[in-house]
């Protein structure tokens, strides 16, 4: 229950309250492997990012296949940055159940963040999307919501620790 409220939490928008219901979902069970993920995946600090990831990663033998899949391939990249691992688990996923819309969304976020512009529209195309795709793959944000950098074929300004951006 608490995972699930977590889940809708989440989709709102409310990133604070599904970390609240994460956190309980973990402690109510301890091996819960995928509650510990989506906690990682909304943690605040690098550090209980990591931690939760950790845990995940540690209990996924009693997760199912599908959520092996995100946990593998969600510990692969935030742990030590292997994209590649990362973009592979994520393919095979999206093969294996190819109605798997989150790891579709997250495979388009790493050739994002991989200056692999082609690649996330391609993704976004396979998941139905792409009549809703007009324009680019993101912008910055700081004082105004749409700033540089814009992500974008032909684009190669390198992306830096502290910058922040959409991914439309």
């Amino acid at each position: 229950r608490e995972y699930q409220q977590g889940l809708l939490a989440e989709r709102r928008f409310l990133n604070e309250q599904g970390l609240s219901h994460y956190r309980r979902a973990v402690e109510l069970d301890p091996t819960f492997a995928i509650a510990w993920l989506r906690l990682g995946m909304l943690a605040n600090t690098q550090q209980e990012r990591l931690a939760a990831l950790q845990q995940a990663d540690l209990h996924k033998a009693k997760a199912t296949d599908r959520d092996r899949y995100m946990i593998e391939a969600m510990f692969a990249v935030n742990t030590v940055g292997d994209f590649e691992t990362a973009d592979s688990l994520l393919v095979e996923m999206i093969e294996r159940y190819p109605d798997e819309k989150e790891a579709r969304y997250q495979l388009g976020v790493f050739y994002d963040q991989t200056d692999r512009d082609d690649e996330a529209r391609a993704v976004i195309e396979e998941a139905g999307y792409g009549d809703f795709f007009i324009h680019r793959t993101g912008h910055g944000i700081g004082l105004e919501v749409h700033e540089h950098p814009y992500m974008v074929v032909g684009n190669g300004l390198p992306l830096e620790n502290g910058m922040a951006f959409s991914v439309e």
